[in-house]
């Protein structure tokens, strides 16, 4: 059996512990510092940082008045 460290995404500090699970049945984490909950994998792409920044662009990009 192995051992793996799990560093937040936030603040990328070591002090997480277990959270249970989420409906879809994955992992989730606690960090103690910035106190968000986390999970390793996420099963929706819209989760990830870059999809969403990229929402967000695209929704700006929309509002603009064309001309």
């Amino acid at each position: 059996m192995s051992t793996v460290i799990v560093h937040c995404p936030c603040c990328d500090s070591n002090e997480v512990y277990r959270h249970g699970l989420s409906p879809t049945k994955r992992e989730r984490f606690h960090c103690q510092c910035c106190r968000r909950v986390f999970q390793l994998i996420y099963r929706y792409e819209a989760r990830t940082l870059k999809i969403g920044i990229n929402t967000v662009i695209q929704a700006l990009k929309s509002l603009r008045p064309a001309g």
